[in-house]
């Protein structure tokens, strides 16, 4: 009776220790598809960020050619207000020199005020 007891003690005991066993072989499973699914989307958001760094850098060197193009208009524009400034001062400076002709019956006249520039 004694040593039935054992037996069967010793039988509860290996059904627990199987029971545990296939408890822990579901849980490494479980953790390997977990590793998996995790090296999945870690690989994926890779992806992601890499395509957003060369998108951003592509949009850096668009921005950058922009801002080179905008540069050289402003500096052309300002070029031709220049230009245009000196030829306004220049027509001023020749609207201030008197005009002067040759009147009728000899002699020369100035005209009062400004002349005018054509």
């Amino acid at each position: 009776e004694v040593l039935e007891g054992k037996i069967l003690k010793a039988h509860a005991d290996v059904e627990k220790a199987d029971a545990r066993a296939r408890h822990a072989e579901r849980a490494r499973v479980e953790v390997e598809r977990l590793v998996k699914a995790l090296e999945v989307q870690i690989a994926s958001e890779e992806k992601v960020r890499e395509h957003l760094v060369s998108q951003t850098s592509s949009q850096r060197d668009v921005l950058s050619q922009q801002v080179d193009v905008l540069q050289e208009s402003l500096k052309n524009a300002q070029e031709e207000h220049h230009k245009q400034h000196a030829q306004i001062q220049h027509l001023q400076t020749l609207q201030e020199i008197p005009i002067v002709y040759e009147g009728e019956g000899g002699g020369w006249k100035e005209e009062e005020g400004r002349g005018e520039v054509a």
